[in-house]
C-alpha cells in the first residue's frame, strides 16, 4: 500500500497508509518512553509533545513547563506544568483535535502514539515502585509522612513500609504506634517495670518508648518504628498547645532517630501534622525538584540547539 503524506504550508503534518509493524512498534515504544515507563528517562521530551500539533500551542505549553517553579506559588503548588487545571484543560482540547484529524484522514501512527505499547514498558512486574519504596523505607532513621483523604489506604500503606523496612533493614524492629487496631504493636516495659502493649496514646509515653533501651552511646539500640496516625491533628502550633509542640515535639524527631528509630506519621493534608515533622522529609518535593532540573536540561538543550 502506498503512503499518502498531508502537508500545510510546505509541511509534512502525517502519513497514513503503507503503516508496517516496525512504525507501529516505534511510535507505541516513543509513548511508553514519554510517560517515564521505559528504563531511559524521558529528560528530551514533554508529557505533551506530539499531542499539541498547533505551533504556537506547542511554544507556549513548552514555556508553561520550562517555567514551572512550585517554590514561587504563594498557594499549594502543582507538582508539575501537567498538574495546572489550565494546562490539562489545552492538552485535552488540543489533543482532541489532533486525534479528530487523525481518525478522519486514517492517520494510524498518531493514534499508535495515543494508544501507547504496554508490551514494551520495562517495569511490567513494578520494579521502579519497589526500589523508590526501598530507597526511602531502607535509608537511615527515614521520617516518612503519608498524607491523603479519609479511606484512601494510608493506614495500610503505613503497615506495609514497616513490614518491608522491618524486612530490608532492621530484622528485629520494635513497632509502636497510637492506632489501636494496628495488626502489631510490639510489647514492652516501661521505666517502672509495668508491660505495655505498644500502643502509644500521647507524647510523654512516646518519649520513654522512645528511650527504653538507655543511654544510646552506651547501651546498644534496638532497632524501633512508631506509626502515628493524625497523632499532631491538636497540635496546631497556635496558643499554649503550640508552645508545648514547639518544646517537644521538635527535640523528639531527632530523638527518635538518635536511638535507632524511624517514624512514619499518617494525616490527611498538611495541616494535620506539624510542620517540623514534614519538613524532616518531603518526597513529592524532591521529586518536583529533579522534574524541574531536567525541565531545565531540556531548555538549555534547546536553546543550544537553536
Amino acid at each position: 500500500m502506498d503512503r499518502h503524506e498531508y502537508r500545510k504550508n510546505g509541511k509534512r503534518l502525517m502519513t497514513d497508509g503503507g503503516t508496517n509493524e516496525q512504525d507501529n512498534y516505534t511510535v507505541g515504544g516513543f509513548r511508553e518512553w514519554q510517560d517515564g515507563k521505559l528504563a531511559r528517562d524521558p529528560d528530551e521530551a514533554l508529557p505533551h509533545t506530539g499531542f499539541v500539533r498547533d505551533e504556537q500551542i506547542d511554544r507556549q505549553m513548552t514555556m508553561r513547563a520550562l517555567h514551572h517553579d512550585p517554590d514561587r506559588w504563594d498557594s499549594k503548588a502543582a507538582a508539575t506544568y501537567m498538574d495546572v487545571g489550565k494546562n490539562r484543560q489545552i492538552l485535552k482540547g488540543e489533543g482532541s483535535d489532533t486525534s479528530r484529524t487523525a481518525l478522519e484522514n486514517g492517520d494510524t501512527l498518531t493514534l499508535k502514539h495515543y494508544l501507547g505499547d504496554p508490551a514494551q514498558e520495562a517495569d511490567l512486574s513494578g520494579i521502579k515502585a519497589i526500589t523508590r519504596l526501598q530507597e526511602i523505607v531502607a535509608g537511615p532513621a527515614p521520617v516518612i509522612v503519608l498524607l491523603g483523604e479519609m479511606g484512601a489506604g494510608k493506614t495500610n500503606l503505613a503497615c506495609l513500609l514497616a513490614q518491608l523496612r522491618d524486612r530490608w533493614v532492621d530484622g528485629n524492629m520494635k513497632i509502636a504506634s497510637n492506632i489501636r487496631t494496628l495488626p502489631r504493636n510490639d510489647d514492652w516495659v516501661r521505666d517502672n517495670g509495668d508491660l505495655e502493649d505498644g500502643w502509644i496514646p500521647h507524647y510523654p509515653l512516646l518519649e520513654e518508648w522512645v528511650g527504653q533501651d538507655g543511654n544510646p552511646v552506651e547501651n546498644p539500640q534496638q532497632p524501633k518504628l512508631f506509626i502515628g496516625d493524625e497523632f499532631s491533628t491538636n497540635a496546631s502550633g497556635t496558643g499554649e498547645d503550640g508552645q508545648l509542640v514547639r518544646k517537644l515535639m521538635g527535640p523528639l524527631v531527632f530523638k527518635i532517630r538518635k536511638y535507632n528509630g524511624a517514624l512514619i506519621y499518617i494525616g490527611h493534608d498538611e495541616s494535620s501534622i506539624h510542620p517540623l515533622l514534614w519538613r524532616r522529609y518531603d518526597p513529592e518535593k524532591a521529586r518536583s525538584e529533579r522534574q524541574g532540573e531536567s525541565t531545565r536540561r531540556r531548555a538549555d538543550f534547546r536553546r543550544k540547539a537553536s
